[in-house]
């Protein structure tokens, strides 16, 4: 992978998604593969949350090899571990630690341990994420145990300790210890 073919798949994906003009902009003044990057760090919300979720899903890691320090200068880590920027889990082969100021993306099946203020958001049915210390968790789908301080929206399974934050809006909710809890209807909650 290089500029020319990054540039080339990043434009036919906000043409096939109709990305939004002033992002697309950026994209296009775009002179390197970090500032491609750049560009998708600052529109991440799109990213995630809707129009470019698969395409990601699919590519990442093609796109990653070989590129990886132009990834590491934009903040983007893939499949590792680390303290700061946006780490994005696909094809894990182990348990992975985040901590720090770390946002983590679950794009596939993956076990990962979030401590200090990591946030970890997940769409991953597969998947199981384990919040301790103040870290944060948007799990929209797969087990959550929340632990210590920790706060997490919940859409699936959520086991929850100490002085943990809820809010389970679906799913269900074993219920070990909290400090706050926010329930949706139709939330099962199994306590201890």
């Amino acid at each position: 992978m290089d500029y020319e073919q990054l540039m080339i798949e990043t434009k036919m994906a906000c043409h096939e998604r109709q990305a939004c003009r002033n992002g697309y902009e950026m994209l296009l003044r775009s002179k390197n593969v970090q500032e491609i990057l750049l560009t998708a760090v600052k529109n991440w919300d799109d990213v995630w949350r809707s129009k470019y979720y698969d395409i990601v899903a699919d590519n990442i890691e093609r796109w990653f090899y070989g590129l990886e320090q132009e990834f590491h200068a934009a903040g983007i880590y893939v499949n590792e571990e680390t303290n700061k920027g946006i780490a994005i889990v696909s094809r894990p082969d182990k348990i992975l630690s985040y901590g720090g100021r770390a946002k983590v993306y679950v794009f596939a099946k993956a076990h990962i341990v979030a401590s200090d203020h990591a946030e970890v958001y997940c769409r991953d049915e597969n998947s199981v994420v384990e919040l301790y210390d103040h870290a944060y968790g948007k799990i929209d789908d797969g087990l959550v145990m929340a632990n210590d301080c920790s706060e997490v929206e919940s859409k699936g399974k959520c086991i929850c300790h100490e002085q943990s934050k809820v809010y389970a809006m679906g799913g269900v909710l074993y219920d070990h210890g909290h400090s706050r809890l926010n329930i949706a209807n139709g939330v099962e909650i199994i306590k201890s």
